[in-house]
């Protein structure tokens, strides 16, 4: 039973030119919880036109991840209501991108990314305690330092009137360090394997239509 409270200050520095734009900050951060924490996360951000529509970005942001109790829920329906998922750290969450716009109409993302994240928590089924036991389906979390690499692709396309579409697809590839034993008896045959990255997605695919009335 205890809060989590999180102080933030950024600073950024902006350069621009006619076709190129960089954004140079950073990202302080202090967790005050059971165990504080301090985190100096880069926020960067720089992108080069060419040939009209095209560019290259590139983006380098990181910080505490709050991973409050409305974040929980959304991510996950099913998390243990009777335990508080803990706060992560991003130390880096950096992308680079190409968008092409030879198309009338559309607009093509293609982008690698890697993160890594320090006390990240992997949704695993059940809990130990059997005074839960028959609340049925939901998930308890363990906690791990997770490196996640991932390469995808965008399309947008503004063909349809007052509507834009997005179709988004992702590939990830995961390193991942148990950094503790916050789990309990039912489980540990479940992290046997200590490389798994239990619930997080080896493949995603997204359809996003915003409709402009």
């Amino acid at each position: 039973f205890h809060d989590l409270s999180v102080l933030k200050a950024d600073a950024h520095f902006g350069f621009e030119g006619g076709s190129w734009n960089v954004l140079l900050g950073a990202k302080l951060n202090y967790a005050i919880d059971v165990k504080n924490k301090f985190v100096i996360a880069p926020d960067i951000r720089a992108s080069i036109r060419f040939a009209d529509r095209n560019s290259v970005y590139a983006i380098v942001t990181g910080g505490i991840n709050e991973n409050n109790f409305l974040q929980t829920l959304l991510e996950n329906r099913y998390a243990n209501p009777a335990t508080r998922v803990g706060y992560s750290s991003t130390l880096y969450d950096a992308t680079l991108g190409f968008r092409i716009g030879a198309l009338d109409g559309f607009e093509f993302d293609i982008f690698g990314k890697y993160k890594y994240t320090k006390d990240d928590h992997l949704y695993l089924y059940g809990s130990g305690n059997t005074a839960y036991r028959s609340w049925g389906n939901y998930s308890a979390s363990a906690y791990a330092n997770v490196g996640e690499g991932s390469v995808g692709g965008q399309i947008k396309t503004q063909l349809i009137p007052y509507t834009d579409l997005t179709l988004r697809a992702q590939a990830y590839h995961y390193d991942v360090k148990y950094v503790n034993d916050r789990y309990d008896e039912d489980n540990t045959a479940l992290l046997a394997d200590k490389k798994k990255t239990w619930g997080k997605p080896a493949f995603t695919v997204g359809l996003n239509a915003d409709v402009k009335p």
